[in-house]
């Protein structure tokens, strides 16, 4: 039998199935409601809930709400909720980080909530409800590592600068300010200090050895290994490091071990794999997955450990100073291994410069360069940005150093 479902002026006609159950879910502004369909006999988990068709977009002439093909798409796709496995809002900080980098990414360059915008819906509505029963399951770590308040921050700027917010995805805003005020309401202190704590643990874990290292949280006793800002070498692994990894800056790469030294020259990284960082210089496209990459300088600028390489292939570091097309926004990115073709030297006897061009071709089996352009993540620049302030005032803090010695003496 058909079901009426109403709003205001609005009736909207959906057919339940024969073997489903009807649950609702409450949106929060203007006595709105939304009635979903689900199937008890489905048990999807967070890591297999689909992508949206449809981006969730803010869009300029906003569509009815609750239309019948957004009710069955849910219905088919939502956990259900049942007394022996409810669900619950932390499937995992790996997963909520991407499901937050997801959406965030999709604010910043599409200005849309992207593919997974109903997923982030249901995380919203299931963390505030456990957040207003008094039993969350989103400790202070979780929140941290996953830049949950990241994610609440972007919902709510996009709400208050968007006038054409599809009303379907008006209640992710509503729930993202609601979880804001309970989180600082739980946390306290460290809640409004969380850009402190993050900086203590981004010196925390560059220290001199490199090596990950576990954080406490003073509100939890999860302590978890922070591997998110760089790659930790794999010894199961054949290449030891993946293409796609990403790192601050080179000192953190020679830290994790990819590279033998902080200078910008061809080493061997702990795995036994030549690596080319690319960090200044220019590059040019020559071709199908071929560039060619030059770079004036000294001769000890020239890269001199590659010419035995000629022919073979090698790991290729590129970093956000590169004047190339391939070129990260921040940070350096590992693009993974390259053949080199072809390498030339010269120098101008005029003024003395050495000029150096090398032909590179991506080797096959790499990630495509479409998946490499979407690194580094916003949890990446949040890092890279954080990072960058503390170097500043680690550079203030020495010169202020140097100069009142100098007084002194």
């Amino acid at each position: 039998m058909p079901l009426l479902l109403q709003h205001r002026h609005q009736t909207l006609l959906a057919r339940p199935s024969k073997r489903g159950c009807l649950a609702c879910l409450h949106l929060f502004r203007g006595g709105l409601h939304r009635t979903l369909y689900q199937h008890p006999e489905q048990n999807v988990s967070w890591p297999s809930l689909p992508l949206l068709e449809e981006p969730g977009r803010v869009h300029p002439h906003p569509l009815p709400f609750g239309s019948v093909s957004t009710i069955r798409h849910i219905s088919h796709h939502f956990p259900h909720s049942r007394a022996s496995a409810p669900p619950h809002a932390n499937p995992g900080a790996s997963t909520l980080l991407e499901l937050s980098n997801s959406v965030r990414e999709s604010l910043a360059k599409q200005d849309d909530f992207g593919p997974r915008a109903d997923c982030m819906s249901f995380f919203l509505e299931l963390a505030l409800q456990e957040e207003q029963r008094g039993v969350p399951t989103l400790d202070f770590e979780t929140v941290k590592i996953a830049r949950l308040d990241k994610l609440v921050a972007a919902l709510i700027e996009c709400g208050e600068s968007s006038d054409h917010l599809l009303p379907r995805y008006v209640h992710a805003v509503v729930a993202a300010e609601k979880l804001d005020r309970l989180w600082r309401t739980r946390f306290k202190l460290d809640y409004f200090m969380m850009g402190e704590i993050r900086a203590r643990d981004l010196a925390t874990r560059w220290r001199l050895d490199g090596r990950p290292v576990r954080l406490r949280s003073s509100t939890s006793q999860v302590s978890l290994v922070l591997h998110e800002l760089g790659s930790a070498v794999d010894p199961t692994a054949k290449a030891g490091f993946s293409s796609g990894g990403w790192w601050l800056d080179i000192t953190c790469a020679y830290l994790d071990g990819v590279v033998a030294t902080e200078y910008e020259t061809t080493s061997k990284g702990h795995d036994g794999v030549f690596t080319l960082p690319l960090l200044t210089g220019r590059e040019v496209s020559i071709g199908s997955n071929r560039v060619r990459y030059f770079r004036e300088g000294t001769l000890a600028d020239m890269h001199p450990a590659l010419i035995p390489q000629t022919g073979k292939h090698v790991r290729v570091l590129r970093g956000h100073l590169l004047h190339s097309h391939l070129a990260p926004a921040a940070g350096i990115r590992n693009d993974g291994l390259w053949k080199v073709l072809k390498f030339r030297e010269s120098l101008d006897k005029i003024n003395g410069r050495c000029r150096l061009e090398v032909d590179l071709e991506k080797a096959p089996g790499e990630l495509p360069t479409s998946e490499l352009e979407k690194i580094p993540r916003p949890s990446h620049l949040d890092d890279w940005f954080l990072y960058r302030t503390l170097k500043e005032k680690k550079a203030s803090q020495v010169k202020k150093t140097r100069i009142a010695w100098c007084s002194e003496h």
